[in-house]
């Protein structure tokens, strides 16, 4: 029909477009940004997944691309590349608490949806990298909340893995681990407020 045929028209206009040098970062950016959404939106997953590679490919150590190509991954449903991107990232910025963090929640929403149709080491497994991941984003800053949140959440799926294979006690051990970060968590929460409510009287 007549929208298929302008979308399709939009995208080889756009791919023209790619191959010529945009006159700023931004408009670079944006162009990208739009060329990505038309083949999203086409359900052409597989050439952004191309187009992103080839762009860090010419540029390796770009974290924002690794970051969107991890995040189409992830929207796949592909855990283990979307891990492997969001990895990428941390390796080029060690020192960016959010890059930790996100594995972290890539990790926890892994467990936490598909828990019951993967083997308890596949669980085990992903719970450790997620908690490593988010101890370095809670270390680079004590006062995470965001972190200390995903922290306590990804140890109470460990309690839960770990109780429904038969290992209560070292369940047990989790959930308190959880129970500590929440703790945690609350206290840097009621402070969050307190400063908002400051700020909002000031």
């Amino acid at each position: 029909n007549d929208q298929i045929r302008r979308d399709y028209l939009d995208r080889k206009g756009f791919e023209k477009l790619m191959t010529m040098q945009a006159p700023d970062k931004d408009t670079e950016e944006k162009v990208r940004n739009y060329y990505v959404a038309l083949l999203i939106s086409a359900s052409k997953t597989d050439k952004v997944v191309s187009y992103y590679d080839g762009l860090l490919s010419r540029d390796p150590k770009n974290t924002l691309l690794m970051g969107q190509l991890a995040e189409i991954y992830a929207k796949k449903g592909d855990f283990d590349n979307s891990l492997k991107y969001y990895q990428k990232r941390v390796v080029v910025e060690p020192g960016n608490k959010e890059y930790w963090y996100t594995i972290g929640v890539l990790c926890w929403d892994r467990v936490h949806n598909f828990r019951s149709s993967l083997s308890v080491e596949d669980n085990l497994q992903t719970i450790d990298i997620g908690v490593n991941a988010l101890e370095k984003a809670i270390a680079l800053d004590k006062e995470y909340f965001d972190g200390f949140v995903y922290i306590n959440l990804i140890y109470r799926e460990e309690a839960l893995v770990l109780s429904s294979s038969g290992k209560a006690v070292e369940a047990g051990e989790a959930f308190d681990k959880a129970e500590g970060y929440k703790k945690i968590a609350e206290v840097l929460g009621k402070k969050r407020l307190a400063a908002a409510a400051a700020k909002k009287g000031a």
